[in-house]
């Protein structure tokens, strides 16, 4: 590998005659099957030989997190820190050094990861979280967000109480008080509440808590239809669209992705799950697995949208044997698992102040868009992947030239 990477004979001599030598050539060898670059193997294979160095590694002993720091801090007061690691401050070498061992160690699995701090009551919240998935069916994504808030209120509970037993309605009250959460909307408070009613309830049934605490936690009054869609306009979203038209391995990917979000109202986590045999070319179909009820929605291939993918497919997406057809363009090549960023930054950079600037907010411009052109709202509510129709009844009170039409009615004297 260093014969690949290094046409000088002084700088294979300075690798091969390094500390560990045939596990740094192993990493190195890795990190090119996953597709990285050669500017950055290079890079990686000093600060490793650099790491073996500063570190004293023919013992079997792990080394932990706070041993590579403090390596990292010996070794900017060192020799070994050249014009090659320079760059930026030391401080930014520090980091590169730590997370370029922290790989190499962990690939070695000489790495003593730190201990998560474990809550006193997981074993429940990972029984309700079975019973969650084998009883009711829901979503892998609806239990990981449900688990989320019992561990961020367990975390804050036990430190204050010893058991379940011992919980009283006011400190759920003091838990959504407290100083973090104060910036938490009325409908996020709702949904955290019900999130910890249902665990309560779980929790009680199995005698582990009084049955009157989940039965008294009421959240605030949120009203149905409250909110108005707040998506960008639909010119706007055009204008989004053209200002990603280039020749940019970026701005190709992103194109196809928000397109999908444009032409059938996808949800972020539907596009980033898209997997590659869900295309049908020949036939021309999409096939979309709902994220909220698991329902395959067909939708027919739009020429736009599928030359879009084609050209991302055929241009931009490395090769890897990810499923998923947006992988990330850097190595290592994995499944993209966030895109509120792509489109919030992109609304950004064109100065369109949405005031929901996100994949979500592009489905309701579709949605109030339809809307406007007088589509029935069982065909929206297919669309969009509704199951009930009273869940596309929102996007009704943006028709303000239908809701002025009702209300200009001459009702003849009925009333």
């Amino acid at each position: 590998m260093f014969e690949d990477l290094y046409r000088r004979r002084a700088y294979r001599a300075l690798h091969t005659s390094g500390p560990l030598a045939q596990e740094r050539e192993r990493f190195l060898r890795f990190l090119a099957s996953e597709g990285f670059s050669r500017d950055t193997l290079i890079r990686t294979a000093y600060l490793i030989l650099c790491v073996a160095r500063m570190i004293d590694l023919t013992t079997n002993d792990s080394v932990t997190i706070s041993q590579l720091q403090k390596a990292a801090r010996a070794w900017t007061r060192s020799r070994l820190y050249t014009s090659r690691a320079r760059g930026g401050s030391r401080t930014r070498a520090r980091r590169r050094f730590v997370r370029a061992a922290t790989t190499w160690l962990r690939f070695m699995n000489r790495l003593r990861e730190p201990m998560a701090k474990r809550l006193q009551h997981e074993d429940l919240v990972s029984d309700y979280a079975h019973w969650m998935e084998s009883e009711r069916g829901l979503a892998a994504s609806t239990i990981w967000h449900r688990c989320d808030t019992i561990r961020g209120f367990l975390s804050w509970y036990e430190p204050r109480r010893p058991s379940l037993t011992a919980i009283c309605l006011k400190d759920i009250d003091a838990f959504i008080a407290c100083d973090k959460h104060r910036r938490w909307s009325r409908d996020l408070v709702r949904r955290k509440l019900t999130d910890l009613r249902g665990f309560l309830r779980y929790v009680a049934l199995r005698g582990h808590c009084n049955p009157s605490i989940p039965a008294g936690i009421r959240g605030p009054r949120v009203y149905r239809y409250s909110n108005l869609p707040l998506g960008p306009k639909p010119e706007e979203v055009k204008r989004l669209l053209d200002s990603m038209n280039t020749d940019r391995p970026v701005d190709i990917r992103d194109r196809a992705m928000i397109m999908l979000c444009a032409a059938y109202g996808l949800r972020g986590c539907e596009v980033l799950r898209l997997k590659l045999e869900d295309i049908d070319w020949e036939r021309d179909e999409l096939h979309i697995v709902r994220t909220k009820n698991n329902v395959i929605s067909t939708f027919r291939l739009v020429p736009a949208v599928g030359n879009a993918i084609y050209r991302y497919l055929k241009e931009v997406r490395p090769r890897c044997l990810r499923k998923e057809v947006f992988v990330t363009l850097p190595a290592p090549h994995h499944a993209m698992v966030r895109m509120h960023h792509v489109v919030a930054r992109r609304l950004k950079a064109l100065g369109i102040a949405a005031p929901l600037a996100t994949p979500h907010g592009i489905r309701h411009t579709l949605a109030c868009h339809l809307m406007s052109k007088n589509r029935p709202l069982k065909v929206i509510a297919d669309i969009l992947g509704h199951r009930s129709i009273n869940s596309t009844r929102i996007y009704a009170k943006v028709d303000l030239a239908g809701l002025r039409h009702v209300a200009l009615l001459d009702l003849g004297g009925v009333l």
